[in-house]
């Protein structure tokens, strides 16, 4: 798959993921610079260092701001709803896997864009509690259509 621009700036290469409906990984090329702030609605997302080093910024719905130095090998978790930053001080690229749970919307629909690291406005909490409801409804139909096949299966082995 080619290389895209999130919504915050970073250049992004989506990795596909046949059979797979409750994540989704993508490459992350950080060229040196500042990226813009950005939230997700209801996503998690970890980012794991692979090549150089980028400070992470986040900011809690409490209002609790922590600052990361994501290097190689290096995790960091950002829950829905917690504002998050990128900056690269190096001189080369760092690189990063995303892995989202769950899945990263291809229209980029599940991210906000405030500007800077805030509290949410009403309305954006109202955008994330229904992302967050849709988000909600596909996992329980995911785990439906599972439970139906493994009981297809079993009832075939009862036979």
């Amino acid at each position: 798959m080619s290389e895209v621009v999130a919504p915050d700036g970073i250049p992004v290469r989506p990795i596909p993921l046949p059979g797979s409906e409750l994540m989704s990984l993508a490459f992350g090329r950080i060229p040196a610079g500042s990226y813009g702030v950005h939230v997700h609605c209801s996503l998690e997302q970890v980012t794991v260092g692979l090549v150089g080093t980028v400070a992470v910024t986040m900011r809690a719905p409490s209002g609790e701001v922590t600052v990361a130095e994501l290097g190689p090998d290096a995790v960091v978790v950002t829950p829905p709803l917690h504002t998050l930053s990128f900056a690269n001080s190096g001189s080369e690229d760092a690189r990063v896997l995303f892995i989202c749970s769950p899945t990263y919307p291809a229209d980029d629909a599940d991210v906000v864009l405030p500007g800077q690291h805030r509290a949410l406005t009403a309305d954006e909490l109202r955008r994330a509690l229904g992302r967050q409801r849709q988000a909600r409804a596909d996992a329980i139909a995911t785990f439906d259509a599972r439970l139906a096949e493994l009981e297809a299966l079993l009832s075939i082995q009862d036979l």
